[in-house]
């Protein structure tokens, strides 16, 4: 698939899990349980791109805190 849809999917899993839920799942572990749940929902995402993507959106996230 794409980087982009990979970080659509993060942030679309993201807000449907509470805040709590997801802050505990912030690890690397975190790439193998959204890489399950991507797959499980139908999406090919490589680990590569979700894990490009994880990066990008806790960077976006970090400078919209600022």
């Amino acid at each position: 698939m794409s980087v982009q849809s990979a970080l659509d999917f993060i942030r679309a899993y993201r807000d449907s899990v509470q805040h709590d839920e997801w802050v505990r799942r912030e690890s690397i572990p975190c790439i193998q349980r959204l890489l399950e749940t991507a797959r499980e929902m139908g999406f090919d995402f490589s680990e590569g791109e979700l894990r490009e993507a994880h990066q990008i959106d806790w960077k976006m996230r970090l400078i919209r805190f600022r």
